[in-house]
């Protein structure tokens, strides 16, 4: 009788060795394969049970008959054919170890952004010293914001965590209406307006669905005069053009951003994070969509999906289940 297989992606690193190794030991009814070469998933998909995969293609999906779980190495899972995998009946699993680094950067961010570290650091290296006592010289503090989170899942219950450092009133929002206000947040609304309107800082990590796409539009945009908006979700959140006629005519205070609207094609392409030339501003924080590219992350991703793969062959459903018709 064959057993039933689980494939892991190529350039599989020692610490997935480590845990697949693991996973054989518990499991010796299960064959777990890493693969080899670029023919590996033409070759193997057809008889595989369930995959890990950080991206898959729909000609790819057509491949795998037998598939009944899709284990996704990180949280977000907008570039997955989530409609074709819904079709075919296929569970996504995915992995929120990083979520707390994520969220660690968020923090980093949003002090860098009020703090205006990013602007100060390149005057000084030109020789200007803004330390004069005007205003115009100050920096704002976090200490004792009302921040707004876009996004309460696991990066926003992390962040609300180290928000409380700052003494921050934390307010939380989300599209449906809770009878009760999760513990980590001081208030909650399911009304986008009310939130931006009490909120000094405004944090995003909403996952990238249709009903969140553009969310943050001129219009929001023109309530935020004064306050600060911080991305770690994905770019489109935020309509482009508008955030950047925002920042231009001093709408909001600034931005910092992680994700961006416009990527490299090839690795090591020259390109700029956004079709207009908000990098040129100095209200604004930018960092390469790397918030979770850390060894740590690494390792917390790994072992969230391992989680998540135990969890599955345990009680036949992962930990963490991705809802496809809401896409996250």
């Amino acid at each position: 009788m064959k057993r039933p297989k689980l494939l892991f992606p190529p350039a599989t690193n020692e610490t997935w060795l480590d845990r697949i190794e693991a996973l054989q030991r518990e499991f010796p009814h299960w064959e777990f394969i890493p693969a080899t070469d670029s023919d590996f998933w033409e070759a193997q998909l057809p008889e595989a049970d369930a995959i890990v995969a950080g991206r898959i293609s729909e000609q790819h999906l057509k491949l795998a008959g037998r598939l009944k779980v899709l284990f996704v190495p990180f949280a977000g899972v907008n570039p997955f054919p989530l409609q074709q995998l819904q079709a075919q009946g296929v569970v996504v699993s995915n992995s929120h170890g990083s979520c707390e680094v994520v969220a660690e950067r968020a923090l980093t961010l949003a002090l860098s952004l009020l703090g205006r570290i990013v602007e100060f650091h390149n005057k000084l290296c030109q020789g200007q010293w803004l330390r004069s006592g005007r205003p115009e010289h100050f920096w704002e503090s976090l200490q004792h914001k009302e921040c707004g989170l876009l996004g309460i899942g696991s990066i926003g219950t992390h962040l609300a965590r180290l928000l409380r450092a700052f003494s921050c009133s934390i307010a939380g929002f989300g599209r449906r209406n809770r009878k009760e206000t999760p513990a980590f947040l001081d208030s909650y609304s399911s009304n986008l307006i009310e939130l931006i309107d009490r909120s000094d800082v405004i944090f995003l990590s909403l996952p990238l669905t249709t009903e969140t796409t553009g969310i943050i539009d001129a219009e929001i945009l023109g309530r935020m005069r004064g306050k600060y908006i911080i991305n770690i979700g994905r770019s489109a959140l935020i309509k482009e053009e508008a955030l950047y006629r925002s920042l231009i005519n001093a709408e909001i205070a600034g931005a910092a951003l992680d994700v961006h609207f416009q990527y490299p094609r090839k690795q090591g392409e020259h390109m700029y994070p956004s079709a207009y030339p908000i990098h040129e501003l100095p209200n604004v924080v930018l960092t390469p969509h790397n918030a979770s590219h850390t060894a740590l992350a690494r390792v917390l991703n790994i072992d969230g999906t391992v989680d998540n793969i135990r969890h599955y062959l345990r009680n036949g459903r992962p930990r963490h289940v991705v809802d496809l018709a809401a896409g996250y």
